[in-house]
Formats: structure tokens, sequence, C-alpha cells
């Protein structure tokens, strides 16, 4: 497994957190060693633009993800690289604030939010889908302990 984390923020991002939180995911999933994706921390400009250009909506939010085919090539063998996620720390810790949790509790479900969307699971098109989504991000973050 692959994990890439790049930083064009001003956030101080605990990439070792954003790491732990992530195995948990793909560890929940079954989801074995040959997968690679990226997770892109970018500001709310950025954020904005992505969102506008890749799904019509003119407003930064706090996460993306983008699921590339699964025969997506990777340099090394037998290793797929599945997409990138996208996270806006400045949208993460507003929602923080509204929520009145922390910043790294905020942060934790918005990577498990955004790993799950790029392993497919989806929320948008149906309550029972929302819910499961839902069940197994809280699952996830009481491994997590925050």
């Amino acid at each position: 497994m692959g994990i890439e984390i790049f930083n064009s923020t001003k956030y101080i991002i605990d990439s070792k957190f954003v790491s732990r939180a992530i195995e948990f995911v793909l560890a929940r999933q079954k989801i074995k060693d040959d997968v690679c994706f990226s997770v892109v921390f970018v500001n709310e400009i950025r954020m904005r633009e992505l969102n506008r250009s890749r799904k019509g909506i003119d407003e930064a939010t706090d996460v993306l993800s983008f699921e590339f085919s699964n025969n997506f090539p990777h340099f090394e063998k037998n290793v797929r690289f599945i997409g990138e996620v996208f996270v806006c720390p400045g949208i993460v810790k507003d929602n923080a604030l509204k929520s009145s949790v922390s910043f790294r509790k905020e942060l934790a479900h918005t990577i498990i939010h955004g790993t799950l969307h790029l392993l497919g699971h989806h929320h948008e098109d149906s309550e029972k889908k929302r819910l499961a989504m839902h069940s197994i991000e809280e699952e996830i973050m009481e491994k997590l302990n925050v």
C-alpha cells in the first residue's frame, strides 16, 4: 500500500495521523497492499476551482475524491493507483468549529469520508447508503480513538 501525502497549505498536517486514519479504513474495507493513492491538502481557492471544474459547484468544500479506473498504471508491478483525495484544512477547521469538535477529530472524519468515496462508497443517491457509510465512518472513528 502506498499513500502519498502532499500539503500545499499553511496548515501543519500530521501525516502520520492521516496515514493511520487511512490504514484503518483500508483494514476495515479489507483492502490489500496492492493499492496506492494520494492525499493532497489544498487551500480554499484551489478547492473551489476543483469543485467547480469537476462537479460544477462554485464553492469550496472540505473533501473531494477522484477515483481512477482499475487499470490505471503504476510504476510498481501489481500496484493499482486508485485516485486522489483532496482536503481543504480551512474548511475542515470551519466545520470543526461549527460542530464543536477538535480539528484533529474533524480531519480524521474528513479523511475517512474521502477515502471511503475513493473506494467506491457513495451516499448521494439514497438514505440507506448514507446511513451505511455513516456507520462505517463512526466505527473507524471509534477504533482511531478520536
